[in-house]
């Protein structure tokens, strides 16, 4: 379907004489001028449209596309979190000499996850804000340590120093832990809990500084912020979760097919959702419909749709993850799939529903995320391109502007000129509609063919045929020119047969517009 459009930019290429009209070319009469030599071929697309060449030549439609892709990660929420840890001695004062710790305290810190439970984690990103209060009159060390959060085995600490307070101001002192790459264990410090991170403060006097009292009434105040924390791996149990949702699916290339029938042969396309997370779930396709450039819509039917189907886990670890994949497979037999395609839709909407753990935790809390664990919907489509076109109608709008020109020249009649030497296995008419905003001030046609290429079966290829198609501009037409704000070109395509019609590696279209124009000088 594809190369039905390749017709319109050998019409669209007419619209480049607009261009022309305002250069300073020649004062004859009868102005005779090519405009555009361009070459049109299948090898063209090769990678765009996933076109296969086969042994025979032939082209074989292979199509791999992600629908819809999602991460999980992006169901887990982790709110910003901010914890206030104090401290204060149980005496009434104290003695201390330069150099003596006198805060040493574990405090655990809870996420509230709603109904996850995570056991490990891996930080993609995040950080914690951290500020330190110190009332003693003596600068101070402190030394903040994460325990159960590493990277390459190395457990999270880091030291800064505290300024002295000020009288009755503390000293105070604000810094910024990156958390990017760290392991997390989220069990607490007697590893039976979840959701939970540890830190671990430590505080003493400056060994260089002088000897202090403190009192109860001094408080060592921990304030940390953890903020905008993100993972790349989580093990436990990720809640039950359920999604349901639409996508839509644009065919630019067929934006411009406005009527006719297509024939398509030998159809295979599956709609395969795989599941690269730890997880049970289900799976449902709601949808596929498809609208036509007419706003047309046909609906895709099949006795799996509307109906969920259980997806089990994936086989995954840190080197390598094989996903689950439920394929739906779509055939003439099980499906309207050929009417469902030859409508010639332009967009195509899906709808589709998750459930994430519906049973519950059914896995102890072992369920896991890796870094590429994703849960995608793919369409695959391999089938022959060989395609039927029946009167299949397709257009093109284009704006333009043929207000006086510069240099006085006015076209009083003339033509266009297009050849083409041509071996695709179908052809057209060609028509240009003048319009107004939306008002029609005439057509321009030619009563000539673009004639289908003819098979040469020997050699595995079209034959080509070469045409000349005029387009003349009378004298009616000309005097609209000035009003007109768009053309719209409008190609009517047709193939040799309907069956067999197969595209072969050397299609192509070769093409030449010439101008043939009577102008008139006005100075």
């Amino acid at each position: 379907m594809k190369y039905y459009r390749q017709f319109i930019p050998l019409l669209a290429f007419l619209l480049v004489i607009i261009g022309c009209r305002k250069e300073q070319t020649s004062w004859d009469t009868n102005w005779v001028f090519p405009v555009v030599k361009d070459t049109l071929t299948i090898s063209q697309f090769y990678n765009d449209s996933a076109l296969e060449v086969n042994a025979d030549n032939s082209i074989q439609f292979v199509l791999r596309r992600d629908i819809f892709e999602i991460d999980l990660f992006s169901l887990i929420d982790i709110p910003d979190t901010t914890i206030v840890q104090t401290f204060s001695i149980a005496f009434a004062s104290l003695s201390l000499a330069p150099g003596t710790e006198y805060v040493n305290q574990t405090e655990e810190h809870y996420f509230e996850l709603e109904d996850a439970v995570l056991f490990q984690t891996r930080t993609k990103s995040g950080k914690a804000l951290i500020t330190v209060e110190n009332p003693v009159e003596t600068a101070t060390i402190f030394e903040v340590e994460l325990p159960g959060v590493t990277k390459n085995g190395a457990v999270f600490t880091q030291t800064e120093v505290v300024p002295a307070a000020q009288g009755n101001t503390p000293g105070v002192r604000s810094f910024v832990l990156d958390l990017t790459g760290y392991s997390i264990d989220m069990r607490g410090e007697n590893g039976n809990s979840y959701n939970t991170l540890q830190s671990k403060m430590k505080v003493r006097t400056d060994p260089n500084g002088s000897a202090v009292v403190i009192t109860n009434s001094d408080i060592v105040k921990f304030n940390v912020k953890f903020q905008d924390l993100t993972f790349d791996y989580a093990k436990g149990y990720f809640g039950s979760v359920e999604i349901t949702d639409t996508t839509q699916l644009d065919l630019e290339a067929l934006q411009s097919v406005a009527g006719g029938s297509i024939a398509l042969e030998g159809i295979d396309f599956n709609l395969i959702l795989s599941n690269g997370i730890k997880v049970m779930g289900q799976g449902m396709i709601t949808q596929l419909k498809s609208t036509n450039y007419s706003g047309a819509t046909i609906t895709l039917t099949h006795p799996q749709l509307n109906s969920y189907f259980n997806i089990d886990p994936a086989v995954a670890s840190w080197s390598s993850i094989t996903p689950f994949e439920y394929p739906i497979a779509f055939n003439e037999v099980n499906s309207n799939i050929n009417p469902f395609l030859a409508h010639r839709g332009s967009s195509y909407e899906i709808g589709y529903g998750i459930k994430v753990n519906p049973w519950g935790n059914v896995s102890a809390g072992a369920d896991e995320i890796f870094p590429g664990s994703r849960l995608k919907l793919r369409l695959e489509a391999d089938f022959p391109l060989a395609v039927g076109a029946d009167d299949l109608i397709i257009m093109d709008t284009f704006a333009v502007d043929f207000g006086e020109q510069r240099n006085a020249l006015r076209v009083e009649s003339g033509s266009f000129v297009l050849k083409t030497k041509n071996t695709f296995p179908m052809g057209g008419s060609a028509e240009m509609l003048l319009d107004e905003n939306g008002f029609s001030l005439g057509t321009i046609t030619s009563s000539d063919q673009i004639d289908p290429a003819p098979m040469n079966m020997p050699v595995d290829a079209h034959e080509e045929v070469e045409n000349e198609l005029i387009f003349v501009v009378n004298e009616s037409i000309v005097n609209e020119l000035p009003a007109v704000k768009e053309i719209v070109v409008k190609v009517r395509v047709n193939s040799t047969t309907l069956v067999n019609n197969q595209l072969y590696d050397n299609a192509r279209m070769m093409i030449q517009l010439l101008t043939n124009f009577k102008l008139k000088a006005t100075l």
